[in-house]
């Protein structure tokens, strides 16, 4: 049996099959998307909540916030055009294109939807609640160390 450089390449390919490459795939995206929001999980009624919240306000003016990356950011205004299960439609002001965001986009903070009330924007999640570190009482080392 020889072995060939295709042999050796369908090896790595297929490295997607292999369980613990899996887990270890999940166990990045879970770490990433609880980063993002603040070491809180999403839930399938926080994202209902969005919705909900999201449909009264068809049709009102809408600040858009990102990130493009290498510290490139973008703001845009658009209208919320109409909202899906999945995702929500922006028309923006200033070009004749739509674009597409879902809920989760929203949750993690990917973007930030400013709501337009008639004097000022206000965002539609609330920002992060960073708690404090807890530190460990110095009693509590010492008497670890004896």
């Amino acid at each position: 049996m020889t072995t060939d450089k295709y042999t050796k390449i369908n090896t790595f390919t297929n490295l997607h099959k292999i369980p613990a490459f899996d887990i270890l795939q999940q166990k990045w995206y879970n770490s990433t998307i609880l980063r993002r929001m603040g070491g809180r999980m999403i839930y399938r009624n926080d994202i209902a909540n969005l919705r909900e919240d999201l449909e009264e306000k068809v049709g009102q003016k809408i600040l858009v916030k990102g990130s493009l990356g290498r510290s490139k950011f973008f703001e845009k205004q658009a209208t919320l055009q109409s909202t899906y299960p999945n995702f929500i439609v922006l028309k923006y002001d200033e070009e004749e294109g739509n674009a597409t965001y879902s809920y989760t986009d929203v949750l993690t903070r990917t973007i930030d939807l400013q709501i337009y009330d008639g004097e000022n924007y206000a965002s539609i999640v609330p920002p992060r609640v960073e708690e404090p570190k807890r530190m460990r009482k110095v009693t509590q080392v010492a008497a670890e160390a004896v």
